[in-house]
């Protein structure tokens, strides 16, 4: 194996993060370091003054739904989404408050019916904002 050579040399490389096993891991792979999302969800609700419905957090990484349940536990309510399976992992993960922040037509708009109609099994709370360009379904 080379030597690890830091491209950059202001951020020094932490042993804790090397990954064992690379040869094993199917590619593409995203790492998840617990203790660095959990420092994460905590600094951004300090810098909200603790308090989490100033947070509307869009799901990326969150769509991963241990990552989303980190931030649900930690208090965040809303979240924002511009796929429906962001929409329908948020859904199945007690988001409370979910935004489509994108434009659905066709079989998207009838997944969100579809999404809105199980989310009520799902969990009661949760409810789908729409935009205008939705209420045709």
């Amino acid at each position: 194996m080379a030597p690890y050579n830091p491209m950059l040399s202001e951020f020094p490389w932490d042993e804790r993060y090397r990954l064992t096993g690379i040869e094993d891991v199917l590619t593409p792979a995203l790492l998840v370091y617990p203790d660095v999302l959990a420092a994460n969800i905590a600094c951004t609700l300090h810098l909200l003054a603790g308090n989490a419905d100033r947070w509307r957090a869009h799901i990326k990484t969150a769509k991963l739904a241990y990552t989303l349940r980190m931030l649900v536990e930690a208090g965040v309510r809303n979240f924002k989404c511009a796929t429906t399976l962001e929409l329908l992992v948020a859904c199945r993960n007690a988001a409370e408050d979910v935004l489509l922040a994108y434009p659905t037509m066709g079989a998207n708009a009838r997944r969100v019916r579809c999404v809105k109609w199980k989310t009520w099994v799902w969990n009661s709370a949760a409810y789908i904002t729409m935009t205008a360009s939705t209420v045709r379904w």
